[in-house]
């Protein structure tokens, strides 16, 4: 008998299976993601990375890393609907309480941020989710 884990075509199944269980639990901390940043802006409440990666369940390792590719995703997902960026309320724990460079870098990417500086930028971003309740 063949042991298919072992061979070339096992080996692209197993990789395969692997890749869309991934692309599952993307799919689900991406939705459990949107939820709670809904939850914060009724609130009117920013939070940190980790709080997110808390409240997702996000696990080691690079925590934070998977929160911003989740933030990312989630940044094309309410532009290209025309809602206002959720991501926005996650922001970095240092004095500024922006957010991490690669939101600006995506925002930029998709044209959202001409003419403002980051702090406007972000701003703006929060008044619009605050309004949009």
């Amino acid at each position: 008998m063949i042991d298919l884990e072992s061979t070339a075509i096992g080996k692209v199944a197993s990789d395969k299976d692997r890749k869309n269980s991934n692309l599952e639990a993307n799919s689900i901390q991406l939705k459990r993601l949107a939820k709670y940043l809904d939850l914060c802006c009724l609130k009117r409440k920013t939070i940190t990375y980790l709080e997110a990666a808390d409240a997702i369940d996000v696990t080691a390792p690079q925590r934070i890393h998977q929160v911003t590719l989740l933030l990312e995703a989630l940044i094309e997902h309410d532009q290209t609907l025309g809602q206002p960026i959720r991501a926005a309320l996650v922001v970095s724990r240092n004095k500024t309480s922006l957010p991490g460079e690669g939101f600006f870098l995506k925002a930029q990417a998709l044209g959202l941020m001409s003419g403002v500086d980051a702090e406007e930028f972000h701003r703006r971003c929060l008044d619009r989710l605050f309004d949009f309740q």
